[in-house]
C-alpha cells in the first residue's frame, strides 16, 4: 500500500489486508482543510466517507459499494465502482453525468433512468459510473 501526500492531495492504492479474516478496515482522518487532490482505488471493498473537501477527486473500487455523506468540490469528482451501490448526500455539484447498468438512479428522491445529464459543463461535475449497483444523490 501507499499513501502520498505532495502538496495537500492523497494517493492511496494497493492491497494490505489478509485475506483470510472476515472483516478488514482502514481508517485514514483527513485534515480539515481542502485537498488539492484525492485518489481512492481499491478493490473487494467499500469505501466511506463522512466529509470530503477537495479541489478535484477520483474514487474507483471494484466489488464494492461507496457512500459519501458530504462532497465538497471545486472541480470535477470522479467515481466508479463495478458490483457496488454509489451514494451521495450533501454535495455542491454544480451538474451531474451519471451511469449504471443493471441498476436505476435517484437524483433528489426522483427516480431517473439507468443514464442522468445535467449541466455537464459546469465546473464541478460529479460523474459516477457503476455496473451491477443503484446510484443515489441528493
Amino acid at each position: 500500500m501507499t499513501i502520498d501526500s505532495p502538496e495537500r492531495s492523497i494517493t492511496i492504492n494497493g492491497s494490505i489486508f489478509n485475506v483470510k479474516k472476515l472483516k478488514q478496515e482502514l481508517i485514514i482522518e483527513m485534515p480539515k482543510q481542502e485537498l488539492k487532490y484525492l485518489s481512492i482505488d481499491t478493490s473487494n471493498g467499500n469505501i466511506s466517507a463522512d466529509h470530503l473537501e477537495v479541489q478535484k477527486g477520483k474514487i474507483d473500487t471494484s466489488n464494492g459499494s461507496i457512500n459519501i455523506k458530504n462532497l465538497v468540490m471545486k472541480n470535477e469528482f470522479e467515481i466508479d465502482t463495478s458490483n457496488g451501490t454509489v451514494k451521495v448526500g450533501k454535495t455542491n455539484a454544480a451538474g451531474y453525468d451519471l451511469s449504471t447498468s443493471n441498476g436505476h438512479i435517484t437524483v433528489e428522491g426522483k427516480n431517473k433512468s439507468d443514464e442522468f445529464e445535467k449541466n455537464t459543463s459546469a465546473e464541478n461535475v460529479l460523474s459516477i459510473d457503476t455496473s451491477n449497483g443503484n446510484i443515489y444523490v441528493n
